[in-house]
């Protein structure tokens, strides 16, 4: 597998465990060089893995739509700007051979 697409918050979770897996989970993508395709954003569990991961040298690829650039995270390789949520999505399944999805709100 070459890449997988997260699906996950943009904030931290009810419980810390949540970002603290993200973190480690963006690791362990980087070190088996899966690329990490995401929503784009800088905070929460969604920043979490996707800092964790360029940190530890992995590819990440962000894809948001051009209302919340703004909340674009600056630790990427490439940045797609997308118009829709539903746009975002299919490139976000176009440019993955698998999917995670992590918890947040539960």
């Amino acid at each position: 597998m070459k890449s997988v697409c997260v699906f996950c918050g943009s904030r931290d979770g009810v419980k810390p465990i949540y970002k603290q897996k993200a973190i480690e989970l963006g690791a362990v993508l980087a070190k088996q060089n899966i690329a990490v395709v995401y929503g784009g954003g800088s905070i929460g569990i969604m920043g979490g893995v996707a800092h964790s991961a360029h940190d530890n040298g992995g590819k990440v690829t962000g894809i948001i739509p051009s209302f919340m650039i703004e909340e674009a995270s600056h630790k990427l390789d490439d940045l797609i700007v997308v118009t829709t949520m539903h746009e975002r999505k299919a490139k976000m399944e176009n440019m993955s051979e698998g999917f995670i999805a992590l918890p947040g709100l539960i």
